[in-house]
């Protein structure tokens, strides 16, 4: 290959490029002294990459919050208890209160996406979707009755 005059010749390099945890959507990230040499042999130029998260296929993301939809059984929204939630590094328990309403959020505080400006962390935000069975049980049935002959 020659540069035919230019300073430069084609080419491909490899480089390897830090991209920060808890970025935005979409990021420019310059690398500096990676680029091309500059003309008749100057200083190499930056290497410009646009990187761009594919969205997660359990979290909703809005800034360093996160969003998750949590499917709940009838009883458990009823009753309360405990719920195992995905968080970004694994599962936490989450205690749900009795009487527990369709859509109704909980707040995780600091279980969301760390911030690259301030380091801190935000929040995971856990709407309960109440799942109603499709079909019962004899069993279950009869305690839905009893429940509706109470109300």
């Amino acid at each position: 290959k020659t540069c035919h005059g230019e300073g430069t010749t084609p080419g491909t390099n490899a480089v390897e490029i830090d991209i920060p945890a808890g970025m935005d959507e979409t990021v420019m990230l310059r690398v500096a002294g990676k680029g091309q040499p500059g003309p008749k042999g100057g200083t190499p130029g930056s290497v410009i990459v646009t990187a761009s998260i594919t969205p997660h296929p359990h979290f909703a993301r809005e800034g360093d919050d996160l969003y998750v939809t949590m499917p709940i059984s009838i009883s458990k929204a009823i009753l309360g208890g405990d719920v195992v939630v995905p968080v970004i590094d694994g599962n936490t328990t989450v205690n749900i209160a009795a009487g527990t309403q369709p859509n109704s959020t909980k707040t995780l505080r600091g279980k969301g996406i760390r911030s690259v400006q301030t380091g801190a962390y935000g929040d995971l935000v856990v709407t309960f979707k109440v799942v109603v069975p499709g079909k019962l049980s004899d069993k279950q049935r009869e305690g839905v009755e009893m429940l509706r002959a109470e109300e």
